[in-house]
């Protein structure tokens, strides 16, 4: 109520992206039409989103500790994300996109409906079978969230 006051969040959380409908997917290219993509169901629980900064840490003569970080130095924003459950295509799938897009920058829709781009940063993470139909997969996703 007070003048200098903040303003408030929206009422409403924004929804999904329009036309978003799967649970988690990857496609190639990040940009543009998509030639090649790979649908999966959503990671389990416990899954990492890590954040880190480049700083520079330097003591003076004195032994004050000066901490330094330009803003315009990049942040890195990296997913790890962790599969079970997957079908034996939907494993194939994934080690295909995998090998076929090494290095190359894709495109994650996440199990919130977000868009990112980056690359994959563990393209060497086995995928195990657990049961008879069952296997397990994880990878980490090194990129940056586009804005809706």
């Amino acid at each position: 109520g007070a003048p200098d006051a903040p303003t408030p969040p929206p009422l409403e959380v924004e929804g999904p992206r329009p036309g978003v409908t799967v649970p988690f997917q990857l496609v190639y290219p990040a940009t543009g039409t998509v030639t090649d993509s790979v649908t999966l169901r959503t990671p389990n629980f416990g899954n990492k989103d890590r954040l880190s900064f480049n700083r520079v840490l330097r003591e003076t003569r004195g032994g004050t500790l000066v901490v330094f970080a330009d803003p315009m130095w990049p942040k890195i924003q990296t997913l790890v994300v962790n599969f079970s459950g997957l079908g034996s295509e939907q494993a194939q799938q994934l080690l295909t996109f995998l090998d076929a897009h090494l290095g190359e920058e894709v495109g994650v829709y996440d199990w919130e409906h977000r868009y990112w781009t980056g690359v994959i940063t563990t393209p060497t993470e086995p995928v195990v079978q657990d049961g008879r139909d069952s296997f397990s997969a994880s990878f980490e996703f090194e990129g940056e969230l586009v804005p809706a």
